[in-house]
């Protein structure tokens, strides 16, 4: 039966009921023209939220009410977490120290000057619509550049929930070629949307070039002897880890200008993006540029939420990473190490099972259906919003939205900006709804 969409409807078709979100979006999906042309399904979803929500000061309330759920907000000078707050506010006067603060830092709503807009918009992604910037800004009544920030930053979210989940896959960003159809601050200039894939893909051969060097004999011309691997192998552990440092300062040795800044500013020590461009007064379009090549070099790593460290030692022996689960909300489980049915070519981890094969196929047609295009700077945050629905239709999201995004290590403007998808983005396979 073929789902009639008129511009106009009653106040009849909108009942103080809770939304049914779940039931209309489904029936969506099963026509792909309803799944572009949501107006009407939106306008019925955001009157019956602002029927519960009338004011702004309603909207700012209940933002701060999900916002304490799991956490009460903690005071960035002392630590206390006794506020007093005015309703309708989101900031607060610590009772300790009495120094006034936003509630919100550290989350997505973090200086928020649309909490309608962006309530509404929570609302609905947890509810499974399926949306672009465009029809949201459209019927919210709001610019499309903050409707699409508002998006991509929960979509960072989600996305570093994804690092955690099982049944997850590394597929090449190529694959996904023919919807990158838009260009980003990082497409080489006077080029087509896939040159900046290209781009990626040169700078990873020369550094894979490089790596491969390094495993010849600098006295022979083929690969290192057998008795030369054995006395490296049996060298004194002082000696080795003498050999390993050097090797390692050789590669720094050659950083010149902001890279060099970036690299003797980095430590152990996870530092954001933000924090970077404070410190070292440069641009976020530099830093990005800067921080790209150094983790093609191999010479920093990039954590969770858009945080960079030195790469001096395996990210999975790293405090921070090892403290990142235990911050995560329940159920969480462990990343596989495994990826399944996994074979390597140009460099490229693929993944060549039948079910991943699909999966990325109804991925591409879920982009193009609602997005019609995206730029390959920000394809992972799209495949993270599509993994979203299909947890969503499958009945199995692990998790709540609005916590999520609440515990993200870093959904800043400033992030947003510095964040580029890898040329091997993440996919999940989630379970097909039961019959």
């Amino acid at each position: 039966m073929e789902m009639n969409f008129d511009d106009d409807f009653s106040d009849d078709d909108l009942n103080d009921d809770p939304i049914n979100a779940e039931q209309m979006f489904e029936k969506s999906l099963d026509h792909t023209p309803e799944l572009v042309n949501l107006r009407r399904l939106l306008r019925m979803a955001l009157k019956l939220i602002d029927r519960k929500f009338p004011q702004e000061s309603d909207c700012r309330n209940e933002l701060y009410r999900r916002r304490c759920i799991k956490e009460e907000p903690c005071c960035k000078k002392c630590g206390s977490r006794n506020f007093k707050r005015q309703p309708g506010s989101l900031s607060g006067k610590c009772l300790s120290c009495k120094t006034v603060q936003s509630l919100t830092i550290g989350t997505p709503f973090y200086k928020l000057k649309e909490p309608r807009a962006f309530l509404s918009m929570m609302i609905l992604l947890e509810e499974g619509f399926a949306f672009n910037s465009t029809q949201f800004a459209n019927e919210r009544g709001i610019a499309e550049s903050s409707s699409w920030a508002m998006r991509l930053k929960i979509n960072m979210a989600i996305a570093d929930r994804m690092e955690y989940q099982d049944n997850i896959a590394e597929v090449s960003s190529a694959e996904f070629e023919s919807v990158i159809t838009r260009r980003s601050r990082v497409t080489p200039a006077n080029a087509h949307p896939t040159a900046e894939e290209e781009a990626m893909r040169e700078a990873c051969s020369s550094k894979d070039a490089e790596e491969a060097a390094e495993n010849f004999d600098t006295n022979e011309t083929g690969p290192k002897s057998e008795a030369t691997a054995n006395s490296q192998a049996n060298a004194p552990t002082g000696e080795a880890d003498t050999n390993t440092n050097l090797q390692l300062l050789d590669n720094s040795q050659t950083l010149e200008g902001l890279q060099r800044k970036i690299y003797d500013t980095l430590s152990d020590t996870p530092q954001s993006c933000e924090n970077l461009i404070d410190l070292l007064d440069v641009s976020s379009q530099e830093l990005f540029s800067a921080l790209t090549m150094l983790e093609l070099e191999g010479l920093i790593l990039r954590l969770a939420g858009g945080r960079y460290i030195r790469d001096g030692s395996d990210e999975k022996k790293h405090p921070e990473q090892q403290q990142q689960p235990q911050k995560k909300l329940a159920p969480i489980q462990k990343r596989r190490t495994h990826l399944p049915s996994l074979s390597r070519q140009e460099g490229l981890v693929v993944a060549r099972s039948n079910d991943f094969t699909e999966l990325t196929e109804e991925a591409i047609d879920y982009i193009r259906t609602v997005f019609q295009g995206v730029s390959r700077k920000y394809l992972q945050l799209y495949l993270a919003d599509f993994w979203r629905v299909k947890a969503h239709r499958a009945g199995k999201i692990p998790f709540s939205i609005f916590d999520v995004c609440c515990q993200a290590l870093d959904t800043s403007t400033t992030a947003l900006k510095a964040f580029v998808s890898p040329l091997l983005v993440k996919i999940i396979s989630t379970p097909a709804p039961a019959s």
